[in-house]
């Protein structure tokens, strides 16, 4: 949305609906989330259209890194990653679940594996701090 200037000039409400379009399909698979846009449509609008964005990995690339602080939650919309524990070389997992570091959302987080991609995928990235401001 940024990075495209005509959007900027759509009104805020306008602005809340195409962010609602966009992010509730995604989102809309996490209880939490589920509730949010049922019974508090005001406070969902805010965190769609000011806590959420789109992120793209290609094949091979780190979407969160051991010891790394956790700050987002993520949803994979499409795509395949790929877990393992640095401390656990048997570990590695392949998932298409639809969500990972949910903790992040409820507390301080710190990461104990690495998640790459095994194939490009695309997520939708929830900033924790911002839902938590809203």
């Amino acid at each position: 949305e940024d990075e495209i200037n005509i959007l900027q000039l759509l009104p805020l409400s306008l602005k809340f609906e195409l962010s609602n379009e966009i992010y509730a399909p995604a989102l809309g698979k996490h209880p939490f989330f589920t509730f949010c846009h049922s019974c508090l449509p005001s406070e969902s609008r805010k965190i769609y259209s000011h806590a959420v964005a789109q992120k793209s990995l290609v094949i091979s690339q780190e979407l969160i890194t051991t010891g790394e602080a956790g700050r987002h939650m993520y949803f994979l919309v499409s795509g395949t990653l790929v877990y393992s524990r640095d401390d656990d070389e048997q570990s590695a997992v392949t998932t298409s679940q639809p969500w990972l570091v949910e903790a992040a959302l409820w507390l301080k987080w710190q990461h104990l594996g690495t998640a790459s991609s095994s194939s490009q995928c695309e997520l939708v990235s929830v900033d924790a701090l911002k839902v938590q401001d809203v």
